[in-house]
């Protein structure tokens, strides 16, 4: 026999994919890949940038080099 409902929430029913959500856990490979697209787009921006908006520019290399860093760091 079920237990009756209590009137408060004691958290999500568990399932079949309760322990890691329906799309699973993403591999190494494909956010080393991500953060390297990630950080090409972002030096890409700045380079476009450099002429007009040197200040926003510079944040988006910044950004693309830590992006770039945390990859090889994932890599590794």
């Amino acid at each position: 026999m079920k237990p009756q409902f209590s009137g408060t929430f004691s958290g999500p029913v568990p399932g079949p994919h309760s322990r890691t959500g329906k799309m699973g856990a993403m591999s190494g490979e494909v956010t080393v890949i991500l953060l390297l697209a990630l950080s090409g787009f972002l030096l890409g921006g700045a380079y476009s940038l450099w002429k007009t908006t040197r200040p926003l520019a510079i944040a988006l290399a910044v950004c693309g080099v830590l992006a770039a860093g945390g990859a090889i760091v994932w890599w590794l």
